[in-house]
């Protein structure tokens, strides 16, 4: 008796946890696949390239972070880019997407419309509120209101 009493504390610390441990890691896990930062000795730049680059206005037309829950203001050390990287690489501009569908398989040539959404796998994952499951106006709104990685949101009607 006292085996089948542990054997359910165990499944119950699974099913407990389980989740927990899926929400907590997995998306950290998949943003640092997704976007990997390799680390390497600085690039020699010339002192005329050095001049070049403070003389113009840098301009990053796309970037996905908003779609993990990372404050922005906070130097990241993976993935995406942010507020303080942007600063220290001189940019000017940064164009910051709201990503609300991407196809398993994802490529250039063709993609399916039966393929599996990767948008929402990652919604699930990092507890978006539940109309943004399904709702593409909602998971851009919500990513719109994501830029501190904050708990508070914009509630749309």
């Amino acid at each position: 008796m006292r085996w089948v009493k542990r054997l359910l504390g165990v499944a119950l610390a699974l099913v407990v946890l389980g989740p927990a441990g899926f929400w907590t890691l997995v998306p950290g896990i998949v943003e640092r696949q997704q976007n990997k930062v390799v680390a390497h000795e600085p690039y020699p730049v010339s002192e005329a390239a050095r001049a070049l680059h403070r003389g113009l206005a840098i301009g990053d037309w796309h970037a996905d972070s908003l779609l993990w829950k990372r404050d922005l203001l906070a130097r990241g050390d993976r993935g995406q880019v942010d507020i303080p990287r942007l600063i220290e690489g001189g940019v000017a501009v940064q164009v910051f997407t709201a990503v609300t569908k991407s196809p398993a398989g994802l490529n250039y040539d063709s993609n399916s419309a039966e393929a599996r959404d990767d948008i929402t796998l990652l919604a699930v994952a990092q507890l978006w509120p539940m109309r943004s499951w399904s709702s593409l106006f909602e998971r851009a709104i919500y990513q719109a209101g994501n830029w501190r990685g904050s708990k508070r949101r914009r509630t749309v009607s």
